[in-house]
């Protein structure tokens, strides 16, 4: 009767375990999405960008473009932020998603790609996206995000060419050449 009762238990186990197995592999297949947003919620961020990334290749949805960028910004994984940051802003839907994702969205995804762009060592396509990406001069742009990193890392070089790009630069409004005097003062 003992052995019975054990058998049962494992034989139940066994069933629960490959139950669980085979529903893992179908979200993982079908809904990688879901998976994503899950390992997202529960911090494990690894997993959050590679389902995010299977779930863009899945569905080559802007909307999955958009959250996989989002996604690797946060989880501060530059090279995928530039490998996908572009085909986003390159995206013939980008206009419409910024829209609707509010006034400040582009600034975000412009400034998430500067950011990478910098860390993984390429200042001048770092400067030149900066630029490209801020009409603007607001409070939160591109070129300051870039002005903030390179302010950090003692980097005069790149300090040097935001400087001659913002003197250069047409509209220039009071945020502007506070900018230019900072860091003229920065510099000096």
């Amino acid at each position: 009767m003992k052995k019975l009762i054990i058998k049962t238990i494992a034989f139940s186990l066994g069933i629960l375990a490959v139950g669980v197995c085979l529903f893992y592999l179908i979200m993982a297949t079908c809904a990688p999405s879901s998976l994503g947003n899950f390992y997202f919620r529960t911090g494990n961020e690894k997993l959050a960008v590679k389902y995010a990334e299977k779930a863009y290749h899945k569905s080559e949805d802007i909307s999955d473009l958009a959250t996989l960028v989002e996604r690797s910004a946060v989880c501060d994984n530059s090279e995928l932020v530039k490998k996908y940051g572009f085909t986003l802003i390159n995206h013939s839907d980008y206009e419409e998603l910024s829209t609707n994702k509010g006034s400040s969205y582009k600034y975000y995804v412009a400034g998430s790609l500067v950011e990478a762009l910098y860390k993984l060592g390429e200042t001048q396509t770092a400067i030149d996206t900066a630029f490209d990406n801020t009409l603007g001069y607001s409070q939160v742009n591109p070129i300051r995000v870039l002005i903030s990193l390179a302010m950090q890392g003692e980097d005069s070089k790149t300090l040097s060419t935001i400087l001659s790009r913002l003197e250069n630069r047409e509209s220039k409004n009071e945020l502007c050449n506070n900018d230019i005097s900072l860091i003229r003062e920065h510099l000096n």
